[in-house]
């Protein structure tokens, strides 16, 4: 008889619990199909991801000889000023957005020396203070802006109705000083300038200017999202603006393939940790790309036919990986220890400045 290092009482029990040839077959088949949908999402991806840009699709002048104008909001620095460079680089006439207009201004001269021939705008409006109604407490009230530092909405597209707008991208938005931290330790004003920023301003600058762009097509408009529209710790207030903003865009363009405006363009583009802007002054990597090198693979997705994509290829490298591959349980701890590592070394720097600051180490 020969040898065996499993007891007779666990082989059969373990025989017992074979599955049917048929479920085998089955988990096989489940199997097959799953490893069969990455490998075409792969394929998908990369094939869009070098398929030329249709851009010029929308640089044409009207039927009066207006040449074609983009308005880029967030345009002062990051990955604003760098789509601003990509899109006079491409022909555009361009409109900066931003709120200071002493940085509009040494903006615009860059850009004009840079790119001769094309036409510059400014438009100034503070994106974190949408018009709302009873948004702070009284007691901050007092501390909130001058009604008149509201944005005006009305005065945007009167500003704008005079030229061929063909191509908006909504790229303001930033999160909250300092970056990490617990909804609490927030204050009211900054968890309402938060969200005013991130989500009410681009919902309410798309909602006016849609029946513009609707009325240049073709046209283009692009809202700039964030990863961390995966709901991430430590940034509950932008976090969640963010996956609001990607909710409303999403809507809106189905509503336009309801109504058949398809001569309208609607790409979401969601986005990492990109280098070169604020609170990000690391080195660049895969899968931290500098703005520029990023502006260039985000325009690139014109024309891809997608409402929604992740532009630069490490980001949606990790995107997939958390998301399609990881299971729930490892990628919640994974969430947990990065935001964790971040809000650390967060506080270590601003520990660093404090000493700095008052002369002990």
């Amino acid at each position: 008889m020969p040898f065996s290092l499993i007891p007779s009482w666990l082989a059969q029990a373990l025989s017992d619990c074979a599955p049917h040839p048929i479920t085998g077959l089955a988990l096989s088949a489940l199997g097959f199909l799953t490893v069969a949908r990455w490998f075409y999402s792969f394929l998908t991806y990369t094939y869009l991801l070098l398929k030329p840009s249709k851009l010029d699709r929308y640089l044409y002048d009207s039927r009066d000889g207006k040449p074609a104008w983009a308005l880029v909001t967030g345009a002062t620095s990051g990955i604003g000023l760098a789509l601003s460079h990509e899109l006079a680089r491409h022909g555009f006439c361009v409109v900066i957005h931003g709120r200071n207009k002493s940085k509009l201004d040494a903006v615009e001269t860059e850009l004009r020396a840079a790119h001769p021939g094309r036409e510059f705008r400014q438009l100034v409006a503070d994106a974190s203070h949408v018009p709302c109604t009873n948004c702070l407490s009284v007691q901050e009230q007092g501390t909130a802006r001058n009604v008149s530092s509201f944005v005006d909405f009305d005065s945007i597209v009167k500003q704008l109705s005079h030229l061929h707008l063909t191509v908006l991208i909504s790229n303001a938005g930033n999160g909250p000083t300092p970056t990490y931290g617990t909804l609490e330790s927030y204050s009211q004003s900054m968890i309402t300038s938060t969200v005013s920023l991130n989500a009410l301003f681009p919902l309410h600058l798309v909602a006016r200017l849609l029946p513009t762009i609707d009325g240049n097509s073709p046209s283009l408009i692009i809202q700039i999202g964030s990863m961390s529209a995966n709901f991430l710790p430590l940034l509950a207030s932008y976090s969640s603006s963010k996956a609001f903003i990607r909710g409303v865009f999403g809507c809106v363009a189905r509503e336009m393939r309801l109504t058949n405006r398809t001569g309208v363009e609607m790409i979401l583009m969601r986005v990492g940790r990109v280098t070169g802007v604020q609170h990000e002054d690391g080195q660049p990597s895969w899968t931290m790309p500098d703005a520029k090198v990023f502006a260039k693979a985000a325009l690139g997705w014109v024309g891809s036919g997608r409402s929604e994509v992740i532009p630069w290829w490490g980001h949606a490298f990790q995107q997939a990986f958390l998301v399609e591959v990881m299971p729930d349980w490892l990628r919640e701890r994974v969430f947990l220890r990065v935001m964790r590592g971040l809000w650390e070394e967060q506080r270590a720097k601003e520990k660093q400045q404090c000493r700095s600051r008052f002369g002990f180490w």
